[in-house]
Parts: structure tokens; C-alpha cells; sequence
């Protein structure tokens, strides 16, 4: 019988891929909390970072996963329909 599969942080990290769109948790320089920003690429191996340009138009690079939550797709549609409207 095979081992169980150990899963770790970065296994966790894969929930976020290239072109989701993320809500920044906690205040950055230059991007405040609550900021959304979609997600230009994935980097790492054991340490997953984003780089994530963000509507305010700061480009943020290695941002850890703990430091962004995932809209789901209702919620980012949302998103995209309100910038439109403004």
C-alpha cells in the first residue's frame, strides 16, 4: 500500500492560477486591503508567490498566498460588471 500523501503550504498555494482574481487581505505599500487584482503568474516550488497587477494599477510581485483570497467566479463577475459600470 502506498503512503499517504503529505500535503503541504504550497500544495495549498495551487488553489490561485494565472488570471484569477484576487482580494488583497492585508495592506502592501501602495495597495490597500480589500484592493482586488488579477493574477499574472505563479512562481515557486516550495514557496508559492503571485504576482498580481492590481485595479489600482500596482503590479505586485512575490505576495504570499496567505496574504490573498480567492473571489469565486459569481464574485469576480461581479467585480467586472461594477468597474465596467464606473
Amino acid at each position: 500500500m502506498a503512503a499517504p500523501r503529505i500535503i503541504t503550504p504550497a500544495d495549498e498555494a495551487r488553489d490561485i492560477t494565472k488570471n484569477d482574481i484576487v482580494e488583497l487581505i492585508e495592506d502592501l505599500p501602495g495597495v490597500p486591503a480589500g484592493t482586488l487584482g488579477k493574477v499574472l503568474m505563479v512562481t515557486g516550488f516550495t514557496w508559492i508567490r503571485f504576482n498580481v497587477l492590481f485595479t489600482n494599477s500596482v503590479n505586485v510581485g512575490q505576495i504570499d498566498r496567505a496574504k490573498l483570497r480567492l473571489l469565486t467566479k459569481a464574485e469576480a463577475k461581479a467585480a467586472r460588471k461594477a468597474r465596467r459600470a464606473a
